[in-house]
């Protein structure tokens, strides 16, 4: 990044119109009019400022529900334990003692999460991300409730009272 000019915005924020019209006469050349593109950049950068916001904004109630929603979502990824889970898979599939070697089973779950991440860009462009994010959470319930009743009873199963002496 360090060869790159810096923006013509840039420059023109800093009030120096000239350096902001030679960046964009070096990377539009030298036969190109970017006086009209300076001009337009300029105009945007007006209106920009002029719809600046404020922190004590998020407290309106017509922000504070979309800021209540965010922030849970951020929070419920973290308190997940998927970056844990992530960070142990070759551990947690050694110890599942697995004919498939951890290391490329790591690979594997790697591979679906960018697949994944794929399909469900385009599936954001398509559905929204609100009729995604249900979709997502029902798939959540239905996954974990049943794993987790399979857990419990082998646990349950497995527990030296209910073994056979």
């Amino acid at each position: 990044m360090l060869p790159m000019p810096d923006t013509p915005a840039y420059w023109l924020i800093k009030k120096q119109r000239q350096r902001a019209l030679a960046v964009l006469q070096e990377v539009r050349g030298s036969g190109v009019d970017v006086d009209i593109e300076c001009r337009e950049i300029e105009s945007t950068l007006d209106n920009s400022q002029d719809n600046s916001i404020s922190w004590r904004e998020f407290l309106e109630p017509h922000l504070f529900r979309p800021l209540g929603i965010s922030l849970s979502l951020m929070f419920f990824q973290q308190f997940s334990g998927i970056n844990t889970v992530m960070f142990y898979t070759v551990d947690i599939f050694k110890s599942t003692h697995s004919s498939i070697d951890p290391h490329v089973s790591t690979i594997i779950v790697g591979a679906v999460q960018v697949a994944a991440t794929a399909v469900s860009v385009l599936l954001m462009d398509r559905l929204g991300r609100k009729v995604l994010l249900i979709v997502a959470g029902e798939c959540i319930v239905f996954i974990t409730l049943p794993s987790s009743a399979v857990s419990h009873t082998t646990n349950v199963l497995d527990h030296p009272q209910h073994r056979e002496h």
